[in-house]
């Protein structure tokens, strides 16, 4: 038979009592809905939260430390080894040195005082300035803090509200610094103090974290010191990483790869998923029920209706695939309509709270995302339960005899 004149018919009977069609549509609107609004809140924070792990370049770093060791140390002859291992393109360093320096009120303020290099801070995504520093430096080196010929510094923003001074005052001002080089990084095994250093302040790093000041690597080695506190390996190729950091460790260091901790936030994040997922699954199941209810009582009520179609020659096959018709209908436009309708209440949501987060001077974010496939395997797995869910009633719709039908109807 002819599958236009099948899907008239399938259609007829949806829309032939509108108002049970559009409960059980509207049944797997909201259990459609559900799922993909949950499960794109998931997602979007899972792509939030490896956005702040990760950077630019994060898959072709390795993170190299000496953890507790008191004999292995990290200075210039070992990260000229490092350098050396076959894939390494380059090798950054850094300094964690401490500090301290004074409020508008002479009250003390501890900070970490860091010596590094633009590489390093840009790889660390360090490289972000905040207020008007933006418009007076472009990059890290056009702030001036990387010159060693020049006693400047990049302050977090962090240090620049406790000292008190607004953004815009601060930059280019004064600032003293008392500098302490620790013992583990002298090459005497003895710690130096060097009070009320006069530095340039030349940007402001948006970073809330702890206090922190960022000088050049070679102005902290003029105040004496020659170990590092940590570095950075940029591999020429991110499928290297393992046989470097294997090798790194062979040297007596602690490496550490983001891709192991992408991993791990994944493992999260799924578990994460199914939960949300499950809170849909429960209107969904409620949605299929009611499917399945609606095509059985449908089956019921069109009894003589079908005995007749038998009689004037349509087949057992095409009486199944009138009934599978409508189950598809059912499931494909409650499965695009619940797209869509979790699509809109993500939108809408967001916005919300972007137009929080701008008038509390934060910065808007994107709390959900869609995968395309998601969206196309919520919209196939939906289809494909409801024709499912349609194969009962139409087996039995096709198994009717019409003799008998006739005979006692």
């Amino acid at each position: 038979m002819d599958n236009k004149f099948l899907f008239r018919l399938a259609s007829k009977n949806l829309f032939g009592h509108r108002l049970r069609t559009f409960l059980t549509v509207t049944a797997m609107i909201i259990g459609v809905g559900a799922i993909v609004f949950l499960v794109g809140f998931a997602f979007g924070i899972q792509k939030l939260v490896e956005s702040e792990v990760t950077g630019a370049n994060a898959y072709e770093l390795i993170d190299i430390g000496t953890g507790n060791s008191q004999i292995i140390k990290l200075d210039k002859s070992s990260a000229e080894k490092i350098s050396a291992i076959s894939g390494v393109e380059s090798v950054e360093v850094i300094v964690n040195a401490a500090g301290k320096t004074k409020d508008l009120n002479e009250q003390e303020i501890d900070l970490a005082f860091f010596g590094t290099t633009k590489n390093y801070l840009e790889w660390s995504s360090q490289n972000k300035f905040a207020g008007d520093s933006l418009s007076q430096a472009s990059s890290l080196s056009d702030a001036g803090n990387f010159n060693p010929n020049e006693k400047s510094v990049l302050v977090n923003e962090s240090l620049s509200e406790k000292l008190g001074v607004a953004q815009d005052k601060l930059i280019g001002s004064k600032i003293l610094l008392d500098i302490i080089i620790t013992k583990e990084l002298t090459s005497d095994n003895k710690s130096q103090t060097y009070l009320d250093q006069e530095f340039t302040i030349s940007g402001i790093i948006r970073d809330n974290g702890t206090p922190s000041a960022f000088t050049n690597l070679q102005i902290l080695e003029d105040y004496g010191a020659s170990g590092y506190s940590q570095a950075k390996i940029k591999t020429k190729q991110p499928q290297e990483v393992e046989v470097i950091r294997k090798q790194v460790e062979n040297l007596g260091f602690k490496t550490q790869y983001v891709g192991e901790t992408i991993d791990q936030v994944n493992q999260v994040f799924n578990f994460f998923k199914i939960i949300l997922g499950s809170f849909g699954m429960i209107a969904m199941i409620v949605a299929i029920l009611g499917m399945f209810n609606t095509l059985t009582i449908s089956l019921l009520e069109r009894t003589k209706e079908i005995a007749l179609l038998k009689i004037l020659g349509m087949r057992k096959k095409d009486i199944r695939k009138s009934f599978l018709l409508e189950a598809g209908l059912i499931s494909s436009i409650g499965a695009l309509a619940g797209i869509l309708l979790g699509f809109a209440i993500g939108i809408l949501i967001n916005n919300i709270l972007n137009q929080y987060a701008t008038k509390s001077g934060g910065e808007p974010i994107s709390m959900f995302y869609y995968p395309w496939w998601f969206v196309t395997g919520v919209f196939a797995i939906t289809f494909l339960i409801g024709i499912f869910t349609g194969l009962y009633p139409a087996q039995r719709a096709a198994k009717i005899n019409a003799l008998d039908v006739l005979r006692y109807e």
